[in-house]
């Protein structure tokens, strides 16, 4: 969430989720209106960021508003194109940033805190955020609000990230025996988000399935509170605090 993809609101360009006002479907009804001229990625860069990204092109394909027809197949290329010119610039961008921080300690120094403190936040974008709709009891769940609910891919916007995050700490670690059980603590929550079912949605408000859930949420704490003890001082940093940080 910093450095290049932190920058030109690329982050949220890339995945507007959650989005809690429906912004998407008002600009992709946009898009789709056969009176205006077809979109190209230009025009999609222009517009909001809800239609920018990953989450738009999945409500494009997989809403239900009926057959995709020539229209949805030009706002889907378009919005296609956008993120591909994202990417490239997120590519190029780390290239420049990594160059840098071959030829100057500080630049090194100052990325390797970011790095570290980047993965504590995403515990807690995964606990507080992806794993919301969960809710304290059965009855309180709301499966509609999980990531990729749409496309079928509630498990892997979970697995995903999760995997993401041990490929991070692995790194951070680099072999070292006392960021060991920040591994292991790791492995056992990315397990958990590997088995449970492609839709998972279904399990939430099943007081005898929505177990495996509540544990991929007590395994994600067990790990965060893991890596927050042990990466900083394993890589010779103070950890401050961020926005998800609360009172």
């Amino acid at each position: 969430r910093f450095g290049p993809v932190g920058e030109d609101f690329r982050a949220e360009r890339l995945s507007f989720w959650p989005d809690r006002r429906n912004a998407t479907t008002r600009g992709l009804a946009a898009l789709r209106d056969p009176a205006t001229p077809e979109p190209s990625a230009d025009a999609v860069r222009a517009a909001s960021a809800a239609v920018q990204g990953l989450p738009a092109l999945e409500r494009l394909i997989f809403d239900g508003h009926g057959p995709i027809d020539a229209r949805d197949c030009a706002v889907g290329r378009a919005i296609s194109a956008n993120v591909a010119d994202i990417a490239a610039e997120l590519d190029a961008g780390w290239s420049s940033l990594e160059a840098k921080a071959t030829a100057d300690a500080d630049t090194a120094r100052e990325l390797m805190s970011r790095l570290t403190t980047d993965l504590l936040t995403e515990f807690q974008v995964l606990i507080d955020v992806k794993l919301a709709p969960l809710g304290k009891t059965p009855q309180a769940a709301r499966p509609e609000g999980l990531e990729g609910r749409r496309a079928g891919l509630e498990r892997d916007a979970l697995a995903r990230p999760l995997a993401g995050l041990l490929a991070t700490a692995r790194v951070l670690v680099d072999g070292r025996a006392a960021g060991e059980t920040v591994l292991v603590t790791l492995e056992t929550a990315a397990g958990i988000a590997e088995a449970l079912p492609a839709s998972v949605g279904p399990l939430l408000a099943d007081p005898r399935r929505r177990s495996s859930v509540v544990l991929l949420r007590d395994a994600l704490r067990s790990a965060r509170d893991t890596a927050l003890a042990d990466l900083p001082p394993l890589v010779g940093i103070t950890v401050g605090f961020n926005s998800r940080d609360g009172d």
